[in-house]
C-alpha cells in the first residue's frame, strides 16, 4: 500500500485538492514517513563489536497496512477478553447513500445518531421478541474496502441474553436473532 502512495499520492492530491479530508491527509503522510528516520529513530550499539544499528519509529497510524494490522490484533485479543462464551452473530447496517453526503458534513452527530438507533432497534426487537437483553459490540468503519466514503457498522450481537427479569440467560429464538 505504501509503494501506491508513493506513487500517487501527490497528483493525487493535486487532481483533489480541496476536497481530501485533513485526517486522510495527515495518516497518508504518516504511512509515507512510516519505519523511516523522519519519524527518529532508536539506535542500539553492541558494547562487543562496537556495531551500531538504527531502528526507525513506525507511524502508529491505523490506516496503515502494518502498524494498523499490529493495532487490530491488539484490539482484537483485548475484546475477546472481554466476550462471553456464547454463539455470536454478525450483522451490517449500512447509511443509505441519500443520507451519505449529510453523513459527511456532520459525521459525530450523525454517526452517534445511527449508532444509537441501531442499538436500540435491535434492543427493541429482541426484547419483544426474544424476551432478552442482548450482548452488543458495535464498530463504524466509513470507508469500504475500495478506499470510498461508506459509512456502515459492522454489529456483533449475541444469539441470545440476559432475561428481561435479569435472572437467566435465554437463547435467541432463531437464526437471525
Amino acid at each position: 500500500m505504501r509503494e501506491i502512495f508513493f506513487l500517487y499520492w501527490e497528483s493525487y492530491t493535486l487532481w483533489y485538492t480541496g476536497k481530501i479530508r485533513d485526517i486522510v491527509i495527515k495518516n497518508v503522510n504518516k504511512i509515507l514517513k512510516c519505519r523511516t528516520p523522519l519519524l527518529g529513530y532508536h539506535m542500539y550499539k553492541c558494547n562487543k563489536c562496537n556495531r551500531v544499528r538504527l531502528i526507525p519509529h513506525s507511524c502508529k497510524s491505523r490506516f496503515c497496512n502494518s502498524c494498523g494490522k499490529i493495532m487490530t490484533d491488539k484490539w482484537t485479543e483485548e475484546r475477546l477478553s472481554d466476550v462471553l462464551d456464547v454463539d455470536y452473530h454478525h450483522l451490517v447496517f449500512t447509511v443509505p447513500w441519500q443520507l451519505r453526503s449529510i453523513t459527511l458534513a456532520n459525521p459525530k452527530i450523525m454517526l452517534d445518531l445511527i449508532f444509537k438507533s441501531v442499538s436500540i432497534s435491535l434492543q427493541s426487537w429482541t426484547k419483544k421478541y426474544g424476551g432478552y437483553i442482548p450482548g452488543i459490540y458495535c464498530i463504524v468503519h466509513t470507508f469500504g474496502s475500495d478506499i470510498k466514503y461508506h459509512p456502515h457498522f459492522h454489529v456483533i450481537i449475541t444469539a441470545g441474553g440476559l432475561s428481561i427479569d435479569k435472572k437467566k440467560w435465554v437463547d435467541s429464538p432463531g437464526d437471525y436473532l
